[in-house]
């Protein structure tokens, strides 16, 4: 499988609508198998061209298919994988894009030997779900990061240039890397962004005029599918939960240095911020 030219993407919303749009660009002549249970996605991506053919289930998907794209909900892939491992009975490589992977992981599913998953999770798209928010500019750059078992095997490194064709940078973690990672860079951020909403909009006649970037930036992902929200938490709760306690250590700190006048603390806290940000800015900029 250098380039693979039969592919199905389970899961037409946001991230497999915009995969599959990347790779009609990308590798025109791959055949790409679409399966959603929702047929406005599926009737939209036919009509457009961005798949070629449809599936209706995970069993009338054909035995050509070289690589699987499950884009599904976080707390169906496991499903998922199961239900693809029990139906292909040739070399298939499942690759996943799931923003939590430990859960995913452990206990491990007992994939017969043709069948090569790696763990994946693209760190791109924004808080509204659905194909019709697909787009391909989501992609340039963006990190792709695969938590492969074996690293070495040769399906693993197909998939990595695959995805390096579709203008994804890959990235190697460890599922537990990954998650703590996840805990820090975006499921907490989303806990604070659902805080700051919730604390914020017990008047919002008077709020409403004055909303300008300042809090449209911090509670974006607020909007986000909730259902996402309540899958993160749970399934990366033990991250999750250390993020919060560095998180409440720092909130005391504050609070206390507010409640004593203590401007020295107060300006020590929001310099090694103001820092700490700009660096891992710097830092972030010089990576990509």
């Amino acid at each position: 499988m250098a380039t693979p030219q039969n592919i199905a993407i389970v899961g037409l919303g946001l991230i497999g609508g915009t995969i599959a749009n990347q790779i009609n660009i990308k590798h025109p002549s791959s055949h790409i198998t679409g399966l959603d249970f929702n047929n406005n996605y599926l009737n939209k991506a036919l009509k457009s061209g961005v798949i070629q053919t449809s599936a209706s289930q995970i069993e009338d998907l054909p035995e050509t298919i070289e690589l699987v794209i499950i884009a599904t909900p976080l707390d169906t892939i496991r499903s998922v994988l199961n239900t693809l491992s029990n139906h292909f009975k040739t070399p298939t490589t499942l690759l996943d894009v799931g923003s939590v992977k430990e859960a995913l992981c452990a206990p491990p599913i007992p994939f017969p030997d043709h069948i090569t998953y790696i763990p994946g999770h693209p760190m791109t798209g924004r808080e509204k779900t659905g194909y019709e928010h697909a787009s391909v500019s989501l992609i340039p750059g963006s990190v792709f990061i695969i938590c492969p078992t074996d690293p070495t095997q040769e399906p693993v490194q197909q998939v990595e240039q695959f995805l390096t064709s579709l203008e994804f940078k890959v990235l190697h973690m460890t599922p537990e890397d990954h998650d703590r990672a996840m805990a820090d860079v975006s499921h907490f951020p989303y806990l604070t962004a659902v805080l700051t909403t919730l604390s914020t909009t017990n008047d919002p006649d008077t709020i409403a005029p004055l909303i300008a970037n300042g809090f449209k930036d911090t509670t974006r992902v607020a909007s986000s599918d909730p259902n996402w929200g309540v899958a993160v938490s749970t399934m990366n709760k033990p991250a999750i939960l250390d993020t919060i306690n560095r998180f409440q250590n720092h909130l005391n700190a504050l609070k206390s240095a507010l409640e004593s006048d203590d401007t020295r603390q107060l300006l020590s806290l929001y310099q090694e911020a103001k820092v700490a940000r700009d660096d891992l800015m710097a830092q972030s900029t010089k990576s990509k």
